[in-house]
């Protein structure tokens, strides 16, 4: 799966918008269910894809490259879910159980380091939830922050936003 991801990002480069096919291969796992006219893609949001286009375009394309901005979401997850339970409980301690549990969590630490929408959806979701929570603190600074992420989260997988909208 996350090969598919790099190979899409690729296609961003070269044709500004992610296809199904590079004009040799083809991305498909699904005998082509993936693709709508054109071969550009449907089958799941575009976010990951541009921003694995622009690790590309800034580091190379190369492993590291396209699983880097991944892992940088899982260590901006871990310190988020700290922040985020420090503010709701106002307790050191069970802020440090929940990022360091996190941060030790074996399925998380391979999600993370995989170049696949993941971690981008466990970030915006959970800053969506600490935003919320917020939201009566400054009511329009944080509403328009959640809507921000709610949008950010919308392009990163369809489910979860949906997901976090009927959490909230």
């Amino acid at each position: 799966d996350e090969a598919q991801t790099a190979v899409i990002a690729r296609t961003v480069m070269t044709d500004g918008i992610p296809l199904g096919t590079d004009g040799r291969n083809f991305f498909s796992q699904e005998q082509g269910a993936e693709y709508a006219e054109g071969y550009v893609w449907k089958w799941h949001t575009w976010f990951s894809f541009y921003v694995v286009a622009a690790s590309f375009a800034t580091l190379g394309t190369t492993t590291f490259a396209a699983r880097l901005p991944f892992a940088l979401f899982g260590i901006a997850t871990v310190l988020l879910g700290y922040l985020a339970a420090r503010s709701l409980w106002r307790n050191r301690a069970a802020a440090l159980a929940s990022g360091g549990l996190l941060a030790l969590s074996v399925p998380f630490l391979i999600l993370s380091r995989q170049c696949r929408w993941y971690t981008m959806a466990a970030f915006f979701t959970l800053l969506g939830l600490h935003l919320y929570r917020r939201v009566g603190d400054d009511e329009r600074r944080y509403s328009v922050a959640l809507f921000a992420v709610a949008t950010l989260l919308f392009h990163t997988h369809y489910f979860y936003v949906a997901t976090l909208l009927l959490t909230l």
